[in-house]
């Protein structure tokens, strides 16, 4: 089970921190499951949990609207998994649906454009600006992680897309 953790912990980041939440949290769960030793499995496990608990963190103090934004752009990847960017302009369609169904009322496209930027900045988004002749520049935007750990973290954090996924 060591050499499991420090495998994963080393391979995502490099984090003596995240070593220590893997061995809590496999933990934990071997605990619930009534297990007396922590397996390797416990520690893949316990590798979904942290990244949830991981991306919460970064968006701890994030708009409703940001995190509306992202919540947007994990529901795009879903529904087109051969595509990995994503346009500014798709987002902020799939985003004023979301924004409504959740009902805020929801930014503009350069407000959208600013918040899907500080997604830039804390790592959650990467983005590259593309020009494509008659369609003129662009940005557009992929998620630096795993897309079903980004939307768990967005619903757990957030009461208004709990009740969007019907919790």
């Amino acid at each position: 089970m060591i050499p499991t953790t420090a495998e994963l912990a080393a391979e995502e980041h490099g984090d003596a921190r995240r070593a220590v939440r893997l061995f809590r949290n496999a933990g934990e769960i071997a605990d619930e499951e009534g297990d007396e030793i922590v397996t390797a499995n416990h520690v893949f496990e316990a590798d979904e949990l942290v990244e949830v608990e991981l991306f919460i963190e970064m968006v701890k103090g994030t708009p409703l609207s940001g995190k509306s934004l992202l919540f947007a752009l994990t529901r795009l990847d879903r529904n087109t998994p051969e595509k990995e960017w994503f346009r500014t302009s798709e987002i902020h369609e799939v985003y004023q649906t979301v924004a409504r169904d959740v009902e805020v009322e929801p930014k503009g496209y350069n407000r959208a454009l600013e918040l899907l930027n500080k997604h830039v900045t804390t790592g959650v988004l990467e983005s590259k600006k593309k020009e494509r002749g008659d369609q003129g520049k662009f940005r557009s935007y992929s998620l630096q992680g795993d897309v079903e750990s980004t939307r768990t973290g967005l619903i757990n954090s957030t009461p208004e897309l709990q009740t969007l996924m019907g919790w």
